[in-house]
């Protein structure tokens, strides 16, 4: 490493999962204050807990098997029904992606979801998602 490369780095942010959007998705989630945050990926919730010193702590409910289990079922079951549920999701280059599972599971179950936010790198490329789901009626 020299110094162009951190000069690079100081502009840019950082590239790929490893960029200071992580800051964005913590200060997000500290702001919005949720009873409870699901991490449906992995890479970012212990980055958040220090961010925040303890204040958000993700769980981490994803598994680490590379296609969605009844597990993981299981451990997302609960926090659609639990009210004000933060739901984390890469936007791209997902590691263990349960987008479609989520999507699966919830709708199945009668819930809808929205957006609450978008975070993104300082060059505008989406890493995070932030959704909320709404109760079935």
């Amino acid at each position: 490493m020299d110094f162009g490369y951190h000069r690079m780095l100081t502009k840019s942010g950082g590239r790929g999962a490893h960029s200071d959007a992580i800051e964005r998705l913590a200060t997000a989630l500290t702001e919005l204050n949720p009873p409870s945050v699901a991490a449906l990926d992995w890479g970012f919730a212990p980055q958040v807990r220090l961010l925040t010193a303890g204040r958000v702590h993700p769980q981490e409910i994803f598994g680490y098997e590379w296609n969605s289990t009844a597990e993981f079922e299981q451990r997302l079951r609960p926090l659609l029904a639990a009210p004000g549920t933060l739901f984390v999701f890469h936007v791209n280059d997902a590691v263990f992606d349960r987008r479609p599972a989520f999507e699966v599971l919830a709708k199945s179950l009668g819930y809808g979801w929205s957006r609450v936010q978008l975070i993104r790198r300082r060059d505008g490329f989406p890493i995070y998602e932030i959704l909320q789901v709404q109760t079935p009626k």
